[in-house]
């Protein structure tokens, strides 16, 4: 269900970043960074994506050359970057995630508070069994 819903988001925010230039991982950088807001370094936010340091450094290079972050240098450690978004990034971040919102929106049309709260349980319950399962802990969802 939960690559269901991420292939939906990708399927509405892919045409805005497209218009931009960019692709879905363009998304994902700019919410890290946004969400980041200047206080961890490139290194931190590349281990919250969950990808290695140098691709995000690529990443960055190619955000930086399209205006849409810029990069700090850190004081206590010259070669430590930060990055902030910038205005441009953050309108084209502001025009997905309104995107995002209006399809949400459309989604629960029709269905009631406890339908919804019914769904986010079962998903929490499925997501705690994945991720205790690749813990190696036995699942409990009680």
């Amino acid at each position: 269900l939960a690559s269901v819903l991420s292939e939906l988001t990708a399927s509405l925010v892919e045409p805005i970043l497209q218009r931009h230039g960019l692709g879905f991982g363009a998304f994902d950088l700019l919410s890290a960074v946004h969400a980041a807001d200047g206080r961890e370094t490139q290194t931190q936010i590349a281990a919250r994506l969950g990808i290695s340091p140098p691709s995000l450094t690529e990443a960055v290079q190619s955000a930086v050359r399209k205006g849409l972050i810029e990069q700090l240098v850190v004081a206590t450690n010259q070669r430590a970057r930060r990055v902030m978004i910038t205005d441009k990034g953050k309108r084209i971040l502001q025009e997905c995630l309104d995107q995002v919102t209006q399809a949400e929106t459309v989604a629960i049309q029709g269905v009631s508070a406890g339908e919804l709260e019914q769904a986010k349980e079962t998903l929490r319950k499925a997501t705690n069994s994945l991720l205790q399962a690749y813990a190696g802990e036995p699942v409990d969802n009680s």
